[in-house]
This record gives structure tokens, sequence and C-alpha cells, in this order.
């Protein structure tokens, strides 16, 4: 079977290897639905990436009507949310440009937020 090449970023791929590397075991789950996917993190803990790709540069989530919902509710429950390219900019302080503006979204458990951040500024310099 021929494998289609991957549209997400290589600095994705390269955190997503990072993890596999380490000696914590992670799962990768995705029903395909943000709020449920967003609502097994929130429950268990880890981290959830939304992250651009090729064909969504700006990402794929809506950000007044998803990305911002969702990140209140994890800064609440003592989490992180973030975006920009070294996952470095608060969700929460963003204004949007455009009603239907759209976002990735790096979400999760404080502690894993801040590796996801480290691992990023390392590689961006």
């Amino acid at each position: 079977m021929k494998q289609r090449p991957s549209r997400v970023t290589c600095d994705t791929l390269a955190y997503l290897a990072e993890l596999k590397r380490t000696a914590k075991p992670y799962s990768y789950r995705y029903v395909g639905a943000l709020v449920g996917d967003f609502h097994r993190t929130l429950c268990y803990g880890g981290i959830w990436l939304y992250p651009p790709d090729s064909k969504a540069p700006s990402g794929k989530a809506r950000l007044l009507y998803e990305v911002a919902p969702m990140s209140l509710i994890a800064e609440q429950a003592g989490g992180l949310a973030c975006v920009g390219p070294k996952a470095d900019q608060r969700v929460l302080d963003i204004v949007p440009k455009k009603v239907h503006e759209k976002s990735p979204l790096f979400v999760g458990s404080a502690s894993e937020v801040k590796k996801l951040q480290a691992f990023l500024a390392q590689r961006k310099g």
C-alpha cells in the first residue's frame, strides 16, 4: 500500500517522534470531533494537538466557536492552551480579525504544554 505524504509540519512530526522516544507511554486518540477529543484530554490529562498543516496553514478550527471556548475551559481546569510557531501565544490573548477566523490549537495539562513549548523553542532557536 502506497503511503500518502504527510501534510503535518516538520515541527509537529519531530515533536511526535520525541514523545515516542521518551519513557512515558503516550497514546494517540482521535475521534474526529474537537469537543470529544478535548473532553478525553480534560478527563485523563495529556496534550491535544490540532496543528497547522500544508492544506490549512492557519489551522482548521474556528477561533471564536471552538478554539477560544476550549482554551477557556482548559485554563479554568489548570491547563494551558496556546498557538504560534513556538506554541508561545496564549489563545485567550488573540483578538480575532474575522468572525470565522481559523486557528491551530495546542491544549492540555500545563506540564505537557510547557514541554511542547520548550521543545519548539529549542528547535526554533
